[in-house]
């Protein structure tokens, strides 16, 4: 086809429709559906009271009693979202409430924490005498 004086080096693009043009591959999708989660709009109170500790105990460590404070108050509130963070923090709830039933099962059995009050006291008594 002519334009006038001038003629087109290449094909015209209409002849080159949808019907004719080389198949293309489907497009990659990088999302996928995710798998429903169970309800977990109201953890325990033992989750709950796990994830503070485990947040509290991790933002102490890291920078001090402000961020512990901050970290374990954001656990405990994130254990009642959905999503990838409220799945994180009931993970850490649900260890820290182990760690804990745990320790409470040690202390029971070799009585730990009255121990440590006796020898703590011991101590101060001692301390007191010397001053």
């Amino acid at each position: 086809q002519k334009f006038g004086p001038f003629t087109p080096p290449y094909p015209l693009l209409e002849k080159h429709t949808m019907s004719n043009l080389p198949p293309q591959p489907p497009p990659h999708s990088s999302f996928h559906t995710p798998t429903p989660t169970p309800d977990t709009s109201n953890p325990s109170s033992n989750v709950i009271a796990g994830a503070a500790a485990v947040g509290a105990t991790v933002g102490l460590l890291v920078s001090g009693p402000v961020v512990g404070l901050v970290g374990g108050v954001g656990a405990a509130v994130a254990t009642m979202t959905t999503g990838t963070a409220g799945d994180v923090a009931r993970s850490a709830g649900n260890l820290g409430a182990s760690a804990g039933s745990k320790a409470s099962e040690l202390d029971k059995k070799h009585h730990i924490v009255d121990k440590t009050k006796a020898a703590t006291s011991g101590l101060v008594a001692k301390a007191k005498v010397r001053t």
